[in-house]
């Protein structure tokens, strides 16, 4: 217990022990602290996994989880072109040729306006 190295691992889908986990089963080294077979879709506890694996291979896990974080967190990331649309010329023409005014908007500046 003494030699080994705690870590927090994000609660990422990418980095998840059902994504991790296959990759060291021909690992002897993490497979020595853990149990050679587990049932149809059982993994071993996350927790203690990501324990041993940062224990046998640190660099790996450092990795891993700076990788994630800046995929995550980039502004360039690709989370953040997943919420961008695009649209052609004559479209955004036509959007901006109408007016736009937010309902909610006016209602919360009328309903303070009440108040005071």
């Amino acid at each position: 217990m003494s030699e080994a190295k705690f870590v927090t691992v994000p609660k990422y889908d990418e980095i998840s022990v059902k994504q991790v986990f296959p990759k060291f089963l021909d690992d002897s080294k993490v497979m020595e602290y853990l149990q050679d077979e587990y049932p149809k879709d059982r993994y071993p506890d996350r927790a203690y996994f990501f324990t041993v694996l940062n224990t046998v291979h640190p660099e790996y896990v450092g990795n891993m989880i700076a990788h994630a974080n800046s995929a995550r967190f980039a502004a360039d990331g690709e989370a953040n072109a997943r919420q961008t649309v695009d649209i052609n010329e004559e479209w955004w023409d036509k959007l901006q040729s109408m007016p736009f005014i937010s309902r909610k908007y006016i209602k919360i500046a009328n309903f303070r306006r009440i108040e005071r």
